[in-house]
Order: structure tokens, then sequence, then C-alpha cells
């Protein structure tokens, strides 16, 4: 939990400082990630999936390649 409250705060100060202050686009992102990882973290629950090495190394790949694509 620690981990990801830095991570968040991180997201939502850096979209802060690049987006030129805006404060609303900031919390929009921050919640759309938020979103993102409930989702993969209820999918990954549903199918049975630990969190593990294998696990983790799949998700941030596919993590990158879909900001790639954006």
């Amino acid at each position: 939990m620690i981990s990801l409250t830095i991570s968040f705060g991180t997201v939502f100060v850096m979209t802060f400082i690049v987006l030129g202050f805006d404060f609303y686009a900031a919390f929009v992102i921050l919640v759309t990630i938020f979103m993102i990882v409930t989702d993969i973290g209820g999918l990954m629950y549903f199918w049975n999936i630990n969190l593990n090495g294998v696990s983790l190394v799949n998700l941030v790949v596919v993590s990158s390649l879909n900001l790639e694509n954006q």
C-alpha cells in the first residue's frame, strides 16, 4: 500500500506539473490509473493469477505497450 501511495502521488505531481498546473486534469488521470490498477487486480484475482515475478514482468510489458499506442 505504501508503494502504491508513493506511485500515485508521484504520478499526480508529475502530471500536475507537466499539464501546466491543471489540478482537474491531473486528478482525472490519477482516477483513470486507479481504475486500471483496480480492474487488473480484480481480473488477476478472478483468474487466480498470483502476483509474482513472471506476472509482474508481463504487466509491465503490457503497460508499456499500451502507453506507446496512445
